[in-house]
């Protein structure tokens, strides 16, 4: 693939690729605290909905481009789920301040199984009015 194809191809996936340097950023920088760290187990819900809305957006901009189903699936489902395990290798490898977590893995892997019904009702939901889009 060419890089001017292989920039023509990234760009129509800006979105996702955005989602996916803020997540990267998001998981290995040290956050400070806030009031809402008093809320028992919200890191948890908010690896969920994180993921969740990651996975809503990687349906939506694979939904518009001609992709098999198989490479539909891995994109939408073993990519985020593969990258969630990778980021809590990257915390407990390459930090100081965050430390990996099987239960972030579990919540990651949750938001985006929930992507999947999301997305691709989203997905159907643009197939029939492709005229929102323009």
């Amino acid at each position: 693939m060419s890089l001017p194809a292989l920039f023509v191809r990234l760009v129509a996936y800006r979105l996702s690729l955005l989602l996916t340097v803020v997540i990267f950023a998001l998981c290995l920088y040290d956050l400070p605290e806030t009031p809402l760290d008093q809320v028992r187990f919200i890191d948890k819900y908010t690896h969920v909905l994180m993921y969740l809305a990651y996975g809503i957006v990687l349906w939506v901009e694979t939904g518009l481009r001609d992709l098999t189903p198989h490479k539909r699936w891995s994109v939408c489902v073993a990519w985020p789920v593969a990258m969630g395990v990778l980021i809590e290798v990257l915390q407990s490898l390459c930090t100081l301040h965050r430390h990996g977590d099987l239960l972030d893995v579990a919540a990651n892997s949750l938001g985006v199984v929930l992507a999947v019904f999301v997305g691709r009702a989203a997905c159907r939901f643009l197939s029939q009015h492709r005229s929102l889009l323009h």
